[in-house]
């Protein structure tokens, strides 16, 4: 019997090694200290500093990965707005939410192997209302984000826990253990799916209207946690096999759009269609810049060997042709 275990073959999933279906939670967004100076000087603008890591939780297996500006850059581009509270409730944000991914490929800390992760985030607004000494009130959108770093790219799964957290800090009626410890217990007790598939019943005990999720056992093969086929709801055929063609090419590209989910997740697919053939350094880094970061400091846009960019704007012929 011991000579047939040594004969088994190990099965490692592809570019991953976690234990741990993910390494890392941010919530991205602005403290609640600093909207207050920013409404209580009478010269503020709509469009305000760059948001920060108001919360973190880190697995117990820390592999050294984390840049929480690089985060923050790729979650917003742009420095995000302060909405006026429309009283006729015509842009309710708080309805609206957003989706943003990106992936990178870094050396690890001793540079013998490399470390693949994917980075998901959901973008909300929570309303803020700001008192002044007078008496009168400034009711504003504030925007906000939760970020999930993993090195699997289980992109439904993320929105589902994300979108339940939300719910559950946007319901004050709701009783239930703090988000805080609910994220930490996400982060350091669900296992990655490598050895066996797993049903997940995470929120039913509050949330009655959720059922458990179900994630499939990883293998050799890059698993994609979301609907291909509308991407071709999106952009023509012809279009999406050009593009296509240049990546086996490995072509530098520049993508241009004002919608950030979409724009990064044309390259994803495109790195995930190269298989087996995205082992590459073209493919390290799957991010968008603004166009105000547009420049050869930018680390992405300075690079030197070819690769795909994205651009979060609508076309611009002054950067496309830079």
């Amino acid at each position: 019997k011991m000579e047939e275990k040594e004969k088994l073959i190990k099965k490692y999933p592809y570019l991953a090694y976690s234990t741990n279906i993910m390494e890392y939670f941010a919530m991205i967004g602005y403290q609640e200290k600093y909207i207050n100076k920013v409404f209580a000087n009478k010269k503020y603008k709509e469009k305000i500093g760059s948001p920060s890591i108001l919360f973190s939780a880190t697995s117990n297996r820390d592999f050294g990965f984390i840049d929480n500006n690089l985060i923050i850059t790729q979650v917003y581009p742009d420095i995000p707005k302060l909405i006026p509270v429309n009283k006729n409730n015509i842009n309710n944000e708080e309805q609206r939410t957003s989706n943003t991914i990106y992936s990178f490929c870094y050396d690890s800390l001793d540079g013998k192997e490399k470390l693949f992760y994917i980075c998901y985030a959901f973008k909300f607004y929570e309303k803020y209302k700001y008192y002044s000494k007078k008496g009168h009130y400034l009711e504003y959108y504030v925007p906000k984000a939760f970020c999930i770093v993993s090195q699997y790219y289980y992109f439904t799964f993320f929105e589902y826990i994300c979108r339940n957290l939300h719910i559950l800090m946007k319901n004050k009626d709701i009783e239930s253990i703090p988000v805080e410890i609910t994220i930490y217990n996400i982060i350091n007790f669900i296992p990655s799916p490598m050895n066996y598939s797993l049903n997940l019943d995470l929120f039913s005990y509050i949330l009655t209207s959720e059922k458990e999720v179900v994630i499939k056992q990883l293998s050799g093969y890059p698993y994609l946690d979301f609907d291909l086929a509308r991407i071709f709801n999106v952009l023509p055929m012809n279009f999406i096999i050009e593009i296509f063609i240049l990546s086996i090419m490995e072509q530098s590209m520049l993508f241009f759009s004002h919608d950030l989910e979409l724009l990064n997740m044309v390259m994803f697919i495109m790195f995930v269609l190269n298989y087996p053939c995205n082992d590459s350094p073209y493919f390290w880094h799957i991010v968008s810049v603004s166009k105000d970061n547009f420049d050869e400091d930018n680390k992405f846009v300075g690079k030197v060997m070819a690769s795909m960019l994205g651009v979060n704007t609508a076309y611009a012929d002054d950067v496309a042709t830079d």
